[in-house]
């Protein structure tokens, strides 16, 4: 019976290509990936202190995190996603720019359909 597996063996041709992917991984820095998102924002961690009147849901980029008011919550610094639900299902939703080491402060109105201050 003729061999067809040794022929099938030698792949030489396989070799290279991962010896040319080793160079491409350190050049990608896996620092500049997770970071790629909020490169713009400052490194660090700010506070949120959002309430609103009514009382509502507070939702900060996305994931729920308690009902209203939410007073100093630690999150990373940069450009946060706040929603707001009331419980007549009226949404608002804003963006806040969060300083490193910072707080941002705000207060909305469903009645007033605006932001209040204290």
């Amino acid at each position: 019976p003729p061999r067809r597996d040794p022929p099938r063996t030698p792949k030489t041709p396989s070799k290279p290509p991962p010896a040319s992917l080793p160079p491409a991984a350190p050049s990608g820095g896996d620092r500049g990936t997770p970071s790629a998102e909020s490169s713009p924002a400052p490194a660090g961690r700010g506070k949120l202190t959002i309430s609103s009147i009514p009382k509502a849901q507070v939702i900060v980029d996305g994931k729920f995190i308690r009902n209203s008011p939410l007073y100093r919550f630690d999150v990373a610094s940069g450009t946060r996603v706040i929603t707001l639900i009331d419980p007549e299902g009226r949404r608002k939703t804003f963006s806040v720019q969060v300083p490193a080491s910072g707080e941002v402060r705000r207060v909305w109105s469903f009645d007033e359909d605006r932001f209040i201050s204290d």
